[in-house]
């Protein structure tokens, strides 16, 4: 079960003294390396779509398949990628050879992480579940366990705070939540300790995960508060703003780099965007030791679905681990769905990697005892199948025809399942 009040990890903060720049000082600026370099970086993701779209033209007829296929190879294909070209691009003939690689194939002899034995026995026992189970069985045991748990577990602390909750039927357990601090050095708040935000935590976990919903304009004080006091190390963000012309989330950091922030009592710096992975500072009034997060903000990632481009769950899972070892937050809008399935396929891939099969329906029953109703809808959960085997294809290419026929069976349940659900993600 998750640690409801885990102990604030300040004192291993990595600190840093900070002088507030003058508003005068503040300027737009230049272009900076980091910003030169997305030019070539463009180029690289023409050439990589290239690549793919000579894939895409292998895939099904049916229109209502095509997009789930075509996630499914690139989701494969990016994870491969992104090991295989970095060291591949120092020299020409390496260059030459990454251009002749098909999209969705990693050929033998190239260096690819291993399995041990145990995640070997794991990865296979969970791929020959997927084999000898009718789809509509998969289907069929979620539905069953969709209103996990019949007893819900007590949210009196949520009820109190309605004004700070963007859904009024997406409750906050009280036994699992975040606790904020009302003060830290000589920062106080007269705020109160709520924020609508849950612990993931178990024993195969690397680190601690925080599931919350997506900032309200009255909550973006809180929201730093929590990153600060738990030292964050990364934010995933798996929504926009705005989708389909209604406000998801509060726009609760600076958007370009140089630009700086007070929300409250709370200062947050924009020092770099690279891509989707912004670096920010934050630092309390009357405090002078800051730390530094990265927020990935992936808006790729549709309500009440799953990417269309592939490799977002693996492509997020290796930016939060370049970030550091502390906390990850995870939030959508409600914290509930894309937030659910994205900490589900983290919980499955851990459980696998400590040499455990990952039973799905169990780990679901879990994520809900510490964030209530995560993982909406069927899609969602069979989504998070689809990218658990996508990250053993990455290891055990011999199961890529698995995830083929698994989503030819499973697509057109998905579309529907899709259709159906009209609540908020």
């Amino acid at each position: 079960m998750a640690d409801p009040k885990p102990t604030p990890i300040s004192a291993k903060r990595t600190t840093r003294r900070v002088k507030r720049p003058s508003r005068e000082a503040i300027i737009t600026p230049t272009t900076t390396p980091e910003q030169s370099s997305r030019s070539s970086k463009s180029g690289k993701g023409r050439s990589e779509k290239s690549r793919v779209s000579n894939n895409e033209k292998r895939v099904r007829n049916a229109p209502s398949k095509e997009v789930i296929a075509r996630s499914a190879s690139k989701e494969t294909v990016e994870d491969n990628t992104q090991r295989a070209t970095k060291p591949a691009s120092s020299t020409p003939s390496a260059a030459q050879d990454n251009k002749k690689r098909k999209a969705a194939t990693v050929k033998p002899g190239r260096a690819q992480p291993k399995f041990t034995p145990e995640q070997d026995s794991a990865a296979d026992k969970f791929c020959n579940y997927i084999k000898s189970t009718p789809a509509e069985q998969i289907v069929s045991d979620f539905e069953k366990v969709q209103t996990y748990p019949e007893k819900k577990g007590d949210c009196e602390v949520c009820k109190k705070n309605t004004a700070k909750n963007r859904y009024g039927d997406v409750h906050c357990l009280d036994a699992t939540r975040v606790e904020l601090k009302t003060d830290f050095g000589n920062y106080t708040s007269a705020d109160g300790d709520y924020i609508h935000a849950n612990w993931i935590s178990f024993d195969y976990l690397e680190r601690k995960y925080i599931a919350t919903q997506g900032p309200k304009d009255n909550t973006i004080e809180d929201f730093w508060r929590m990153v600060f006091q738990e030292n964050v190390a990364a934010i995933v963000c798996v929504c926009n703003f705005v989708e389909g012309g209604q406000s998801k989330c509060a726009e609760y950091f600076p958007i370009n780099a140089g630009e700086y922030k007070n929300y409250g009592k709370m200062f947050v710096n924009n020092k770099k965007v690279d891509d989707i992975v912004y670096t920010l500072e934050v630092l309390p009034d009357g405090c002078s030791n800051s730390i530094v997060t990265k927020l990935i903000f992936c808006t790729e990632w549709p309500d009440k679905g799953m990417p269309t481009k592939g490799g977002i769950p693996l492509k997020i899972r290796r930016l939060t681990r370049e970030a550091g070892t502390g906390p990850v937050v995870v939030h959508c809008s409600a914290g509930i769905g894309r937030t659910g399935t994205y900490i589900l396929i983290e919980m499955a891939i851990q459980k696998l990697l400590k040499g455990k099969e990952p039973v799905m329906i169990d780990l679901y029953k879990d994520l809900r005892d510490c964030r209530a109703s995560s993982v909406q809808n069927t899609q969602q959960y069979l989504y998070a199948y689809s990218s658990v085997l996508d990250f053993i294809i990455t290891r055990r290419i011999e199961y890529k025809p698995l995830k083929t026929k698994f989503l030819k069976d499973l697509c057109e349940i998905m579309e529907e399942a899709a259709a159906a659900d009209p609540r908020p993600n």
